[in-house]
C-alpha cells in the first residue's frame, strides 16, 4: 500500500516537518492511519474474494473426488494444496512434513496419497529432501475454473 502511494507517504513526512506546522503531528498521524485503513480494506476485500474461491474449489473437489475415486487422504491433500494456491505465497508448494503436520497423518499415509495423486497427474513435485508438492496446471484449472481472480496477485 505504501509503495502504491509513496508520493503521499513522503508528502506526509514533508508536511509534518514544515516549520509552519509547528510540530503538530496530527495531520501526519491521520495520513498514516489512512494508509492503514486502506490496507485493511484491501486485505478484507482480498480475503472475501479468496474465501469465495475456496468455497467454489471445495465444491469442485467433491466432484473430482467422486470422479477419480480419491480417498479422504487424497482429497484432503488436494484441499491443502488448493488453500496454498489461494492463500500462500508464490511459488505455491508444500512439503510432505507440512502436509503430515497439517492433516495429522503419518509419513506413510502422506507418501501413499501423494504417490497416487502424482500418478493421476493431479499433483507434481520438485526437488528432493525436501520435495515440494503443488497442484498441476490441470488441477488448478479444474478446481479454480470459472472464478475471477487468482492466487498470484
Amino acid at each position: 500500500m505504501i509503495y502504491d502511494g509513496k508520493d503521499r507517504y513522503y508528502k506526509a513526512f514533508e508536511d509534518a516537518q514544515h516549520p509552519l506546522n509547528r510540530r503538530d503531528g496530527s495531520i501526519f498521524a491521520y495520513r498514516m492511519m489512512k494508509f492503514v485503513a486502506d490496507a485493511q480494506k484491501k486485505l478484507i476485500d482480498d480475503l472475501s474474494e479468496k474465501g469465495s474461491m475456496l468455497l467454489h474449489a471445495v465444491n469442485q473437489l467433491e466432484s473430482l473426488k467422486e470422479e477419480r475415486q480419491w480417498d479422504d487422504v487424497e482429497a484432503n491433500i488436494i484441499a491443502v494444496l488448493v488453500q496454498e494456491e489461494l492463500f500462500g505465497e508464490s511459488p505455491h508448494r508444500v512439503t510432505r512434513r507440512q502436509l503430515g503436520e497439517g492433516l495429522g497423518l503419518g509419513r506413510k499415509k502422506i507418501a501413499q496419497g501423494l504417490g497416487s495423486l502424482e500418478e493421476t497427474g493431479a499433483v507434481s513435485h520438485k526437488g528432493t529432501r525436501p520435495a515440494f508438492y503443488s497442484l498441476t496446471d490441470e488441477s488448478c484449472a479444474r478446481l479454480l475454473a470459472g472464478i475471477t481472480g487468482g492466487g498470484d496477485e
